[in-house]
């Protein structure tokens, strides 16, 4: 079983360096979202990532409209009632970080310096925590994407 497991997680690293070398690893600012995500996407991507600021992240992908899926304000207001409320970026950062998850994912919705435990990164990346988001899809984030939100986390979620 111990030898399934090591051999589990090799090739998991082998799989995210293949990925790391192939893909710009220093991101400076968000990108268009208009990559897909894996499926089913469970390994963190590459962290190297320079952290952006939350107000890049809000206005790139929550209040952008991400495709076909609209913007996360669509689903996420005080119209909609459906928790976190991203109407405006200072209600949604007070909305997420360091505050309670009820869906089951992670306790926290942001957990600074850990986007790991972090059910805002965990919808994100899908995986594990469904339904992944945007709900529905189809444009899921991709893992460069991924990155910038786990960097951002990472540096402790800082409200810039």
């Amino acid at each position: 079983m111990k030898k399934v497991i090591l051999l589990g997680l090799m090739l998991s690293s082998l799989i995210w360096m293949a990925i790391a070398c192939t893909e710009n690893s220093t991101i400076t600012s968000p990108a268009a979202p208009t990559a897909t995500a894996t499926p089913g996407l469970t390994a963190t991507p590459g962290l190297t990532a320079t952290p952006v600021s939350f107000t890049a992240l809000y206005n790139t992908y929550i209040a952008a409209s991400i495709g076909s899926s609209g913007t996360c304000i669509s689903c996420h207001s005080t119209s909609s009632g459906l928790p976190p409320n991203a109407s405006t970026q200072v209600i949604f950062y007070s909305a997420i970080v360091n505050q309670l998850a009820a869906d089951g994912c992670a306790t926290t919705l942001v957990a600074p310096g850990n986007h790991t435990q972090s059910a805002l990164y965990l919808r994100l990346a899908g995986g594990s925590c469904s339904p992944q988001m945007p709900n529905g899809g189809p444009n899921y984030l991709n893992a460069s994407q991924l990155a910038q939100f786990a960097s951002w986390i990472d540096a402790g979620a800082p409200n810039n």
